[in-house]
């Protein structure tokens, strides 16, 4: 017959008991993190190895734990039939002798059937790899740069594993660049587990967002995408950028296009001109947060790309070697006048960063003797008064920059009698 208690209230507690347990679920460790110096990597991204790149190399290269090289573009015009492959002409010497392990990196701009695209890759990757031997250059990794749209990984991630199968017997390890669209991907850790790592690229900009901030790298989004990539648990670095480039806009808002690296816009003579630049304050403080504390996941960084002489749109070498340190590159400008009738005025660019050039500068002279004329040279205007001259550049609507190190004519005053050798004049510059 069983015992008439009532059941209900003793289980009812006990069921809340065990409901209760089991909500107190133990809290997501933090992923583990590391501190100090870390590794710094430098893109050589050039298809046109002129003798300023060697010389870079020569002078920079050794600041970098190594060099990842552009080894090969290879292109598909159509889905079928034979791709098109650029080689840069690598200045091997010049990697000799920088005494730093080189990175072989195929960039693929557009992909054709898959077993084709692996079969170039691994191709052109062990013919690079063979001339780097014939060099004594050392291959530290092959890296694989694919703008893949981000619903495509799967495909992506099957011809990958026959690169990698293609190139296991050389023992190189394999890396590819991600872009940070990618990582909410259900197919992203897939393809990531099919590699030795991963660089996560946290430069990029949208030219339809018309006044929103014009930059290459927002500091807020890439450690947003940063503690998203170490939450994974797969190890990867970081690219972060060293260029800049122009976007034109017309009346409607419409982008017009960009230029970027070489070359020069040919829009309409309305258009609205937008700098797009790598704000190096934003990244020097990027790099010292990321020494102090950052994912141990993020074994370092890799910088797009190594500064070439004569180059438009990227960071002098002086800014880049601040950055490196974490440290806010300075600015600074000088003005120099050589004596004699006229004065001549240089404006010099005496610190570490491309740097607008100043809206106007004031020279003031000490007094007499009187002026007679004054001028501006190399685009700057001037108006003169009694005691002192306003020179101004109009930069209709372009940004003009003045890199470290450069100069440029600034203008001159003519006096009714030849100044005193050592007239001094002073200076005040509104930027």
């Amino acid at each position: 017959m069983g015992f008439a208690f009532p059941v209900r209230a003793v289980i009812a507690p006990l069921l809340l008991a065990a409901l209760s347990s089991c909500d107190k679920t133990k809290p997501a460790e933090a992923p583990a993190t590391a501190s100090g110096p870390m590794v710094q990597r430098a893109y050589v991204w050039q298809r046109d190895w002129r003798p300023e790149v060697s010389r870079s190399i020569a002078a920079h290269g050794g600041a970098f734990d190594s060099l990842a090289v552009l080894a090969a573009q290879i292109e598909w015009k159509a889905t079928g039939g034979e791709p098109s492959v650029v080689r840069p002409p690598i200045d091997w010497g010049a990697l000799r002798a920088a005494a730093r392990p080189a990175g072989l990196v195929a960039r693929v701009q557009r992909a054709g059937e898959g077993r084709m695209v692996a079969e170039a890759v691994i191709r052109v990757l062990l013919e690079r790899l063979a001339e780097a031997k014939a060099a004594s250059v050392p291959v530290s990794e092959f890296q694989i740069d694919y703008d893949c749209a981000q619903k495509n990984l799967e495909g992506y991630r099957q011809w990958l594993a026959s690169v990698r199968e293609g190139l296991r017997s050389t023992g190189v390890p394999l890396r590819i660049t991600t872009l940070p669209s990618w990582l909410g991907e259900p197919a992203f850790e897939k393809l990531v587990d099919g590699v030795d790592g991963y660089v996560l690229q946290v430069h990029s900009f949208d030219l339809t967002a018309l006044g929103k901030a014009p930059t290459v790298c927002d500091p807020v989004m890439a450690r947003e995408w940063v503690a998203r990539a170490a939450k994974l648990g797969r190890p990867f670095h970081v690219a972060l950028p060293t260029y800049s480039c122009i976007a034109g806009y017309g009346p409607d808002g419409r982008c017009l296009g960009m230029v970027a690296d070489a070359g020069h816009p040919t829009w309409r003579w309305d258009a609205r001109v937008v700098e797009f630049t790598s704000d190096s304050a934003d990244l020097a403080g990027l790099v010292a947060e990321w020494t102090k504390q950052r994912p141990a996941m993020m074994q370092g960084l890799y910088w797009y790309r190594l500064p070439v002489d004569g180059e438009t749109y990227n960071w002098r070498w002086p800014t880049l070697a601040a950055v490196m340190s974490g440290r806010v590159p300075m600015a600074r400008w000088e003005i120099k006048a050589a004596p004699g009738s006229p004065v001549d005025f240089v404006l010099w660019n005496t610190g570490e960063k491309d740097d607008l050039l100043p809206r106007s500068i004031r020279v003031t002279r000490p007094g007499p003797p009187e002026a007679v004329v004054a001028d501006g040279l190399g685009g700057w205007q001037c108006k003169a008064a009694p005691d002192h001259v306003d020179f101004q550049f109009p930069t209709q609507g372009r940004p003009i920059r003045l890199a470290p190190g450069n100069s440029m004519p600034l203008g001159w005053i003519r006096y009714q009698e030849p100044p005193p050798p050592d007239m001094t004049f002073s200076y005040e510059i509104v930027r």
